[in-house]
């Protein structure tokens, strides 16, 4: 990287054939840019891209809910979302490339200090339907909020409900299902400030 006098150039900003010019730290510079490697991915490399869009496309649609979930894990400068895609990216992720499969039982929604649910159980009866124990101890609360999230994995089509409390102790809600779809479930609690929640619990796969 060179510098050079405004006095001679004037302020170059952009792209100027083979070099690219800019400010930093009130330095005028130019430096030329990179050469385009002709060198083609290894299989390393294609894996970890492989994973990488396979987190995004599962993940994706979630995004809001992740980052509510993961709020209170949270790290400086790492958004919920991003904790999740590095946690899916460590532990959900089934197979040896190109033959990569989402392992839903290990996939992780939330993480946090907060009391889970006792007993969670899943059916469906004409709607999706979540019942539990309700319970309240130091880190339980009998009004903290209740996310159910539901996956249409046939549909691929999230479904959230968050109308419960953990006073309910069960919660009934349409997921625009159809015979002989399979679905998944998870739950976790958000507690009344927004600022807590529970580590998220995978409450198994139903055919419907």
């Amino acid at each position: 990287m060179g510098t050079y006098s405004k006095s001679n150039f004037g302020q170059i900003s952009g792209k100027v054939g083979n070099a690219v010019g800019g400010k930093w730290r009130g330095i005028d510079y130019l430096r030329s840019l990179p050469s385009k490697s002709k060198r083609a991915a290894s299989p390393d490399q294609l894996a970890v891209q492989a994973k990488f869009a396979l987190a995004a496309a599962t993940l994706s649609p979630i995004k809001d809910v992740l980052n509510v979930g993961f709020a209170d894990a949270k790290l400086s400068g790492i958004s919920g979302y991003n904790m999740a895609v590095k946690l899916f990216i460590a532990n959900s992720i089934s197979g040896a490339y190109p033959n990569l499969t989402v392992d839903f039982q290990s996939l992780q929604i939330s993480k946090g200090s907060l009391g889970k649910l006792l007993s969670p159980q899943i059916g469906y009866n004409g709607q999706f339907y979540l019942t539990w124990a309700a319970n309240q101890s130091r880190i339980a609360f009998i009004d903290d909020h209740v996310l159910a999230l539901v996956y249409n994995q046939t549909a691929d089509m999230f479904v959230l409900d968050e109308s419960a409390k953990r006073a309910d102790a069960s919660v009934t809600f349409d997921i625009g299902s159809a015979n002989g779809d399979v679905i998944h479930a998870w739950v976790f609690c958000l507690k009344r400030d927004g600022k807590s929640v529970s580590s998220s619990q995978y409450l198994g796969t139903i055919t419907l």
